[in-house]
């Protein structure tokens, strides 16, 4: 989950730097949302054109968690969210939820759409 786990280390603290001092104060606020990382496995890449490419498959107990789905594959829409101009942050929520729930992934690979249903999985 490359890019997702550091930042979210840190929702539920507050920091300061002081650097007149050199120092680094964590105060914790809230309690981590435990369920932000329940999502469909696919690392994704925005490109240049708006839309989002495939650059990796999560693999659990050394299968993919998501099968037909290949690095490179143009990720079109997930379930009802087409994924053209969409933020990463909406896409990324379109592939949350509980797990066990199904998401309708629509990709392209060489010109050819092809439709693929994908499990959300827990990984933390």
């Amino acid at each position: 989950m490359n890019g997702f786990l550091g930042p979210n280390v840190f929702n539920s603290f507050r920091v300061e730097i002081v650097y007149a001092d050199s120092a680094v104060y964590i105060e914790k606020e809230t309690e981590p949302d435990t369920h932000d990382m329940d999502l469909v496995g696919l690392t994704l890449k925005p490109l240049e054109d708006q839309r989002y490419t495939v650059i990796g498959v999560v693999n659990k107990k050394g299968k993919p968690v998501v099968e037909g789905i290949e690095p490179g594959d143009i990720l079109l829409q997930i379930s009802d969210l087409k994924t053209t101009g969409a933020t990463m942050g909406m896409v990324i929520d379109a592939l949350r939820g509980k797990p066990g729930e199904k998401r309708i992934l629509i990709l392209e690979r060489e010109g050819k759409e092809f439709t693929v249903e994908a499990s959300v999985e827990r990984f933390l």
